[in-house]
Parts: C-alpha cells; sequence; structure tokens
C-alpha cells in the first residue's frame, strides 16, 4: 500500500505567480514564478533526482481548454515539501539563466 504513495502528480500550476492559491497555486509567491513549463519542472525534478516522467498533452482540470501537461515524479516526505523543494530548484535555475524568464 505505501508504494502507490510514493509519486505524485505536478502540474504547472501549482508554480504560477500570476494564479491566486483558488485558481491552483500551491507555493507561496516568493516561490513562484511566471508561466513555468513542464520541461522546467522536469529539469528541476532531474537535479533532484525525483525522477520525473511527463504526459505533456494532459489538461488541468481548472482550465481544461488549455494543454499544459504534467510531471510525475517520486514524492520527498510530503507533497507539500516537495513542492517548496521543486519551487526553490526551478527559482535557482532562473535566476541562473538556465530557462528564460517569460513575464
Amino acid at each position: 500500500m505505501e508504494e502507490k504513495n510514493k509519486r505524485i502528480v505536478i502540474w504547472p500550476f501549482y508554480f504560477d505567480v500570476n494564479k491566486s492559491r483558488s485558481e491552483g497555486r500551491k507555493v507561496p509567491k516568493r516561490f513562484a514564478i511566471p508561466s513555468p513549463k513542464i520541461e522546467e519542472i522536469v529539469e528541476a525534478a532531474k537535479t533532484l533526482n525525483l525522477n520525473p516522467k511527463t504526459n505533456p498533452e494532459a489538461r488541468y482540470p481548472r482550465e481544461w481548454w488549455q494543454k499544459s501537461g504534467y510531471v510525475v515524479l517520486d514524492k520527498l516526505k510530503t507533497k507539500n515539501e516537495t513542492l517548496l523543494t521543486l519551487a526553490k530548484k526551478m527559482v535557482e535555475l532562473r535566476k541562473k539563466g538556465g530557462f528564460p524568464r517569460k513575464v
């Protein structure tokens, strides 16, 4: 039964600074970035050794008209801890110039 809870689904909306909490953002604004892409999530997850797998054709249920995709990856201790660690790494990668900053 524990095996099932070791992987989690991550949507780009969880990290979007332009979204409110009620629209799907899950991390604090200070760790959020504008227009996050699944490629950024995958890159950050790879640097954290979280074994990411993508589904780029998926649509976030709250915005079903737009393809955003999602990433399935290994969970650290909790989903929130995983999201925060991932968000911090994505901010770090953007600051280093690893990804273009889109506003």
